[in-house]
């Protein structure tokens, strides 16, 4: 057939429109869905409740603040379903109609009804989200509201201790075994802590500075814990266990948080975080920076008699306690050179630390995102294989790069330790 200027005139018009098309379906306008999420008999707020908006595009989601806040932005214009989950209450669908750069507020309270655990998902187990009861291992959640209350001590494993088949030793203000499984003793050290999947260990030793984590307990996001052998899937330090952290991207904690307390042992501890979002919300930002302070209920046991020990411990156990001496007195003290007596002020327990992350959002709900900081911990004992070690002062650096979907995590992580001085 000849191909008249009319024919192909035709053509380059229905190519274009072919082209175009799409592309204008894809432009469609975006909207920011945000409210408040409480609980319905009491209106208090819920923490950590999952909001989603799925699309034919992709899946929005976050989770509530502290407050019972959240925000979702760049949700496709048009009638959407929100969805809020959380553990222990009813699922709930709110219908809304976002408008192309517009924003809806969406405030809703949740019903408290028995657990179901078919609605419960964990990442742990075989690292993609999945129902509880079709993990591999035996699984729990630690309750946001736990992470809450021990947040002022800094206290990361007493969070743990409710947690069935759990058994935890501590023989520091911050020097905590976590074991599982009936592999116990102070010093066995056979589970694997990760925080967005890097190993938060001492190379040498295998063993956890929780005084070191540079984020405050509450802005952890969510605490899982995975009793049983887990090296075939996490390696050789998996032995009798994970625990698994999961810190919050910047979108689902937008705003400034300053958090002061003090307590017994003559403690005092402050937090600042601020996230934000920017570049059309494509990017996100958070850093947390903070210290704390202590006293330290651990004594010197320098006595040449070696009595030290059964000094410390008498009347608080009907069991012998065998002579122990040792060499150095704790930071700030000094030995007395006949009889061995500690001799000063106990130097406090100190942490300082700061870390910061950017994310960049992607269409199809991914995400991007790189992370660093450190910790500077001073003074605290440590219980060893040769014996209590305290440490002056160590510095953890880490770095990490990730890009997280739905079904997988790929990431690298450095970190770094060096003990500046040693006793």
């Amino acid at each position: 057939m000849p191909q008249t200027p009319s024919n192909v005139l035709r053509r380059v018009l229905a190519t274009a429109a072919l082209i175009l098309v799409p592309s204008l379906a894809l432009a469609q306008g975006e909207g920011t869905i945000s409210g408040k999420v409480t609980r319905l008999d009491d209106n208090t707020a819920l923490p950590s409740v999952s909001v989603t908006v799925r699309t034919p595009q992709t899946t929005l989601t976050t989770v509530t603040d502290p407050g019972g806040q959240y925000t979702l932005r760049r949700v496709p214009e048009g009638p959407q379903t929100v969805t809020f989950r959380w553990l222990g209450y009813r699922p709930t669908d709110v219908q809304i109609m976002v408008q192309a750069g517009g924003s809806a507020t969406v405030n809703v309270g949740l019903q408290a009804v028995p657990v179901a655990l078919t609605e419960l998902v964990v990442s742990a187990p075989s690292r993609t989200p999945e129902r509880i009861v079709e993990a591999p291992a035996a699984v729990s959640v630690v309750d946001p509201q736990v992470l809450q209350n021990t947040t002022l001590t800094g206290q990361t494993p007493l969070a743990l201790q409710e947690v069935p088949g759990v058994d935890l030793v501590q023989s520091g203000v911050n020097d905590f075994n976590v074991n599982a499984r009936g592999f116990n003793s102070s010093l066995n050290r056979r589970m694997l802590v990760l925080q967005d999947g890097r190993d938060l260990s001492i190379a040498f030793l295998g063993a956890q500075e929780w005084n070191g984590m540079t984020q405050p307990l509450e802005d952890l996001g969510r605490l899982e814990v995975v009793r049983g052998p887990g090296s075939a899937l996490y390696g050789a330090n998996a032995f009798s266990g994970v625990i698994n952290i999961a810190t919050p991207e910047a979108r689902e904690v937008v705003g400034t948080k300053l958090t002061v307390g003090g307590g017994e042992l003559e403690t005092i501890r402050g937090d600042l975080r601020h996230a934000s979002v920017f570049g059309d919300d494509r990017f996100g930002f958070r850093f947390n920076v903070g210290g704390s302070k202590s006293d330290t209920y651990t004594r010197s046991r320098t006595l040449n008699d070696g009595t030290s020990l059964q000094q410390e411990y008498a009347g608080a156990t009907d069991e012998p306690v065998g002579l122990t001496r040792e060499q150095t007195p704790l930071a700030g003290q000094t030995k007395d050179p006949i009889t061995g007596e500690a001799l000063g002020e106990r130097t406090s327990l100190r942490n300082l630390y700061g870390s910061a992350r950017l994310d960049y959002y992607l269409d199809n709900g991914s995400v991007l995102s790189a992370d660093g900081g450190a910790a500077q911990v001073e003074n605290e004992v440590f219980v060893t294989g040769i014996g209590r070690v305290q440490v002056p002062k160590a510095i953890k650096p880490y770095a990490r790069v990730a890009w997280a979907a739905n079904r997988f995590n790929i990431f690298g992580f450095w970190n770094s330790r060096t003990s500046m001085t040693r006793r």
